[in-house]
């Protein structure tokens, strides 16, 4: 019995003292620097080591954002092939987002910032899920494992 109150009292210590620790300006300014550095690895990085990255359907959504981009032109007359149907395409903000980025660059590089921002935004979404649940908002940063993978 004597042993569990022991234990008990150390679990308890340890946890405020973790709790001390990551409440300071300092630590949490080395926590944001840590998730910065995971997640540059684990969403920018990869994006940028090939200038095609090996996803199934990313040549699929380049050419549907290439068409989003120059729906417009009448160069190219893709209006009077396909109609916009904004609500029925599960990836329309990926193309719009495309679509703007692919106004100053290129339609491969458009595409693969397009497919940073929106794999980001799974950490950032899980991120507003804990601080709703009233936990710490950097447990979002969980989410990039989901991210990273093959």
């Amino acid at each position: 019995m004597a042993t569990e109150v022991a234990n008990a009292a150390t679990a308890h210590d340890v946890r405020r003292r973790l709790a001390a620790l990551l409440s300071s300006k300092r630590a949490g300014q080395l926590t944001w620097l840590l998730a910065l550095t995971l997640w540059i690895y684990v969403v920018v990085y990869p994006l940028c080591l090939v200038r095609y990255p090996p996803l199934t359907d990313l040549p699929f959504h380049a050419a549907n954002t290439s068409i989003l981009r120059h729906y417009f032109d009448a160069s190219y007359g893709f209006k009077q092939q396909f109609s916009i149907d904004a609500l029925s395409a599960p990836y329309m903000s990926f193309y719009a987002l495309g679509a703007l980025f692919a106004l100053v660059l290129p339609i491969h590089v458009a595409v693969k910032a397009a497919c940073a921002v929106m794999l980001s935004l799974l950490p950032v979404g899980l991120g507003l899920l804990f601080r709703g649940l009233g936990k710490q908002p950097l447990l979002g940063v969980l989410a990039l494992g989901l991210v990273y993978n093959t």
